[in-house]
């Protein structure tokens, strides 16, 4: 096998072990959190009748029918407050009242139970085995600064084959040169897995004029800042801050209309470049990515504007998948 199918296979293999990574994740913490709000047996159930405020008041009686089919009286209250019932007089413990649950002249059935809250805590263990964080306070799941996949760079194959292993997204590249090496920088948003909503920016090389299509990102001096905000149908969906990275990432729970239409979701993109020749690159390699950017606001769609070393940008079409 040569190294050009090892470097396709393994890629296959990272872009599973992300989908399996992501979904298993959030397929875990919701199934928990459906459980914790589903109401079970109950423990201990029992009726009040009547004014169970007053201690002064008596529990009215309820008629019910034995197996016998004779009619007997519900335990009724003694002077001290006990129960006793009307053929043997036994007395029992006088169930207690729960504020805001129990009301006067309404027939009351309490629940009680028991559960062991799900914490956040074990998502992000769980989510941490992957390379990624799970942050509880924005509710987005989200690649670490330094995770195992980092190792393995960026392959075409991997969008190629995105659709095999559940992974509906658009995607924009955007191949540039500059300071002896070939630049890509690529967005992404869609569906990924059948929980998630995601968008994610990425920041690779490779040596300049290099034949491989395997590109590299283990090199911090490389890193960009970026910065986005993800907007589902016009609403914003969540936001990614702006930071020094080489891949931002972002997943919420969510469904596409239709896995084959991306439409839905669009990018606010802030991306700084190192430098007027670097930005001025950039651009240009932006223009002719084949999704139709245009100057303009960076609030139209597909439309972006420069600000010193800043590209600010909008982008909800895609129109090369596979360039």
């Amino acid at each position: 096998m040569n190294k050009s199918k090892i470097i396709n296979l393994v890629a296959i293999l990272v872009a599973v072990a992300v989908v399996a990574s992501t979904s298993a994740v959030f397929i875990s913490r919701y199934r928990d959190n459906e459980e914790e709000n589903v109401t079970k047996e109950t423990v201990t159930s029992f009726q009040i009748i009547g004014n169970a405020d007053s201690e002064n008041s008596d529990i009215q009686t309820q008629l019910v029918t034995n197996k016998d089919g004779e009619t007997e009286k519900q335990p009724t209250t003694d002077s001290q407050g006990q129960l006793s019932t009307s053929k043997n007089e036994k007395p029992v413990t006088k169930p207690s009242y729960i504020p805001g649950v129990t009301s006067p002249h309404k027939e009351t059935t309490t629940k009680i139970t028991a559960q062991t809250p799900i914490t956040d805590d074990t998502v992000s263990q769980q989510a941490g085995a992957f390379g990624f964080v799970w942050d509880a306070a924005s509710g987005v799941f989200y690649s670490a600064s330094d995770p195992w996949q980092r190792q393995f760079g960026y392959n075409k194959y991997y969008d190629i084959f995105g659709s095999y292993v559940a992974l509906w997204y658009d995607t924009v590249r955007v191949k540039f040169n500059y300071g002896g090496y070939d630049w890509l920088v690529q967005f992404w948003k869609g569906q990924y897995g059948f929980l998630l909503l995601g968008a994610e920016a990425g920041v690779y090389f490779k040596e300049e004029g290099s034949a491989t299509s395997q590109y590299l990102c283990n090199d911090d001096s490389k890193r960009l800042k970026i910065g986005y905000t993800c907007y589902n149908k016009g609403e914003e969906l969540f936001v990614r801050p702006y930071q020094d990275t080489w891949w931002l990432t972002g997943f919420v729970p969510g469904r596409l209309d239709k896995y084959a239409d991306r439409s839905q979701l669009k990018m606010k993109i802030r991306i700084t470049l190192k430098d007027a020749e670097m930005k001025d690159a950039f651009v240009e390699a932006l223009k002719s990515s084949g999704c139709g950017f245009v100057e303009g606001n960076a609030v139209t769609s597909d439309t972006f504007y420069t600000s010193g070393n800043d590209v600010y940008l909008m982008w909800q079409t895609d129109r090369s998948k596979t360039s």
